[in-house]
């Protein structure tokens, strides 16, 4: 069985595979608070037997499985709750998500010429600099 479909085999019967939802659930970041997804383990034999090795991390097989706040924190309520117990799962797995890193490009035209900046402080400094001429 691919990922793909193991994934979505555990998400179709949660209970088959020892956790449930939890309903009602909230991440809080930056003071702010965003929907959560979260899991319980009910039965450690077969949760232990879905995801190896991962019970044993929790203190307690009630505790609620740490990378589902920080899933839902990350996803900051951008996320329906299927994708969310998605990510959840295939973290569970062990199967990572594409990175995605974020590069920010700052340009200004100077004299004519677009020119690229590392910052904005650096466009603004440009810029002072030509002003001062």
């Amino acid at each position: 069985m691919d990922a793909t479909a193991k994934v979505a085999a555990i998400l179709a019967n949660p209970k088959e595979h020892g956790f449930e939802w939890l309903a009602n659930e909230v991440a809080k970041d930056d003071g702010q608070t965003f929907p959560a997804e979260c899991l319980r383990v009910t039965d450690l034999a077969k949760f232990d037997k879905t995801f190896p090795g991962v019970a044993i991390k929790a203190t307690t097989a009630a505790v609620r499985i740490a990378p589902c706040q920080s899933h839902s924190r990350k996803a900051r309520g951008k996320l329906k709750p299927a994708a969310l117990r998605e990510q959840i799962v295939n973290s569970l797995l062990g199967i990572e998500a594409p990175r995605v890193t974020e590069v920010h490009h700052f340009y200004a035209k100077i004299d004519g010429q677009l020119m690229e900046f590392s910052s904005e402080a650096e466009v603004e400094q440009a810029i002072a600099e030509l002003q001062k001429k």
